[in-house]
């Protein structure tokens, strides 16, 4: 009878992995083996940056003998280009809302978040914010997917950044659908030795810094950057972080492994099921001691990756973006111009032969005289070029230019592009919606990332300001201070700023302020264009069109309503004022009137008419 081995318990399962991630010598292999497997990704992503703006010198291609001396090479760089087309859609989404994200709070549904969002979209967006979003944006453009990471960073208004971080600079699990399910997620730095010194400071170990910078130094690199490593892990429901080399002379980890702290922190209780309240400012409280907070376990990466096509490929590194999709075209293209303008100017070029034959032999050959301009010749020469290229090359490359344009969504640009068709409005109008629908299918993708990010980055902030770390969502409260006689707090005539703990403290649901505020305001201004016509003659159309000027002009909409406003005081008073003529005009007074004072009457109606109904008047 087979002896029936006893399972080990949980807690003891994961302690087998304790020596694999915290022990220098076997991490580092299991480290270098992610980091490895990487190396033809990254080179394929130097590839692609090459090929989206072919920096190539001609003259050295001719040198070579890859294109003949009297050849050029017209690149024609369509991967930049549909990059380029795309991107001002992301930026829009980001920018062109008065918000970042919209708060809905879960807990209480109906509570006011305007100051919540402002206060929010204020300490996010600092100097430079976005462009590591764009960066983020482009990269994915072109290698189908790149990653940006939440930092804590005291620096910032709320304590919170944001990194761009590279496609070629993270590595994972090469085989996973999801980030977050990597046994290990490892960023790439390039530093310089200087700012290296500046570890030391930081936690880092000194003695491995000096190794790192002393071997860079002896050999005269210290102007150089060295590579170093974050490496993420996740051990026990948590995540950890440490700092690793794969320099020669290091045998210990730059940094050891420590759990990852972003800010996040619970409050403690003060008793058996007793919490402290923190509704009253820490000055507030007078002698009571103020609310303790404990470091939280982090337990996600702070990672968040964006794909260009979120199609049904499940592994991420097996996602394309326009590097792989537009190459062909750009190589196709690229070789039509050249080609055509290679033969444009071989036709430029002027030959000769002599207009008689000299009698010598039938073949054809090359003579040594060479045609100078302005030169006299003793024999007659006929001249000649070779034919110019046919037109239909360039046609050729406007049908590849409206299928590119086709196939990246740009479709009202294919329409106008065509040469073979009859461009109606109608047809333009369709077409521009069709794009409209396209684009909106890309930023749903990216919206989903974004609230993601956002939701994580609430929870740092939403610590942090319930700590009292950042300034956020404050209002007045008086300043709690011991009565003399009573001992009692009393509120004294003093005021302070202290955070609202008690709407911050609410659970929120959280999502980008583009998918209403960009999206669907673009879809209902488009719905109010078509909608136009029919309410311009109603009632209504005074209310329509400032709901459509609130819509379209967001910075300058109250001034423009004011103007709105004004001018239909200004028919309300043209109106009493014919109304009273009327009134005031009785048939008799009308006789006494001469015929060029009845015509002059009879033109100020018709253009009071026209002032109040311009359908009506036209």
């Amino acid at each position: 009878m087979e002896q029936l081995i006893e399972a080990p318990a949980a807690e003891n399962i994961v302690d087998l992995f304790f020596e694999d991630y915290f022990t220098y010598e076997k991490a580092k292999i299991r480290i270098n083996d992610v980091i490895d497997s990487w190396t033809n990704l990254c080179n394929e992503a130097e590839q692609r940056r090459n090929e989206r703006y072919i920096d190539l010198d001609v003259e050295a291609l001719r040198k070579s003998g890859d294109i003949l001396p009297d050849e050029t090479f017209v690149p024609q760089r369509v991967i930049d280009t549909n990059i380029s087309r795309e991107l001002p859609e992301f930026l829009a989404f980001l920018k062109q809302s008065n918000r970042l994200a919209i708060f809905s709070c879960i807990s209480n549904p109906d509570l006011q978040t305007d100051n919540l969002e402002k206060d929010f979209t204020k300490g996010l967006t600092y100097q430079g914010w976005y462009k590591d979003f764009k960066k983020l944006i482009d990269g994915a453009q072109l290698h189908g997917w790149d990653s940006i990471e939440v930092v804590f960073d005291e620096s910032k208004p709320l304590h919170v950044g944001f990194e761009h971080i590279g496609f070629d600079k993270l590595f994972y699990n090469k085989k996973t659908s999801n980030l977050q399910d990597s046994e290990y997620v490892i960023r790439k730095y390039e530093i310089t030795l200087l700012r290296l010194e500046q570890f030391k400071e930081k936690g880092f170990d000194p003695t491995q810094i000096d190794l790192i910078i002393s071997a860079n130094t002896a050999k005269r690199k210290r102007d150089e950057t060295v590579v170093m490593y974050k490496v993420y892990f996740k051990y026990q429901s948590a995540v950890w972080v440490c700092w690793y080399s794969r320099d020669s002379n290091i045998k210990a980890w730059l940094k050891a492994p420590e759990k990852l702290k972003l800010g996040i922190a619970e409050k403690q209780s003060t008793g058996a099921g007793q919490q402290i309240d923190t509704s009253m400012s820490i000055a507030s409280q007078g002698g009571n001691s103020a609310p303790t907070f404990q470091d939280k376990d982090i337990d996600i990466y702070p990672t968040f990756q964006y794909l260009y096509k979120d199609d049904e490929e499940e592994i991420l590194t097996e996602h394309v973006g326009r590097g792989f999709l537009d190459l062909p075209m750009q190589e196709a293209q690229s070789a039509i111009v050249s080609g055509f303008v290679n033969g444009l100017l071989r036709a430029a070029n002027v030959y000769a032969s002599p207009a008689t034959d000299d009698g010598e032999s039938a073949d054809i050959k090359q003579l040594d005289v060479e045609l100078t301009h302005g030169g006299i010749y003793s024999k007659p020469l006929n001249f000649f070029h070779t034919d110019y290229p046919d037109a239909l090359v360039l046609s050729s490359m406007q049908y590849l230019q409206t299928l590119n344009s086709q196939s990246t969504g740009k479709t009202s640009f294919a329409v106008s592009n065509r040469k073979d068709s009859r461009k109606t409005a109608k047809e333009l109008t369709l077409a521009e919606g069709e794009e409209k629908q396209q684009e909106s299918i890309g930023l749903a993708d990216f919206s989903e990332d974004l609230r993601a990010i956002f939701s994580f980055v609430w929870r740092i902030v939403q610590s942090q300001a319930l700590q009292g770390k950042i300034p956020f969502l404050q209002k007045q409260v008086p300043i709690m201070i011991p009565d003399q006689v009573s001992g009692q707090m009393i509120a004294s005539p003093e005021m302070e700023m202290v955070n609202d703990v008690e709407i911050i403290g609410e659970k929120f649901e959280i999502r980008p302020a583009g998918d209403v505020d960009v999206i669907e305001r673009q879809n209902k201004l488009k719905q109010m264009q078509i909608d136009w016509p029919v309410i311009q003659t109603t009632a209504l159309a005074t209310k329509f069109l400032s709901d459509y000027i609130k819509l379209s002009y967001p910075d300058r909409a109250e001034e423009y309503c004011k103007i709105l406003e004004q001018g239909d005081v200004g028919k309300q008073l043209v109106l009493s004022l014919s109304t009273l003529l009327q009134a005031f005009t009785s048939p008799e007074d009308l006789k006494t009137l001469k015929p060029q004072e009845l015509q002059q009457l009879d033109q100020i109606k018709q253009q009071v008419v026209a002032y109040l109904n311009p359908q009506q008047g036209k």
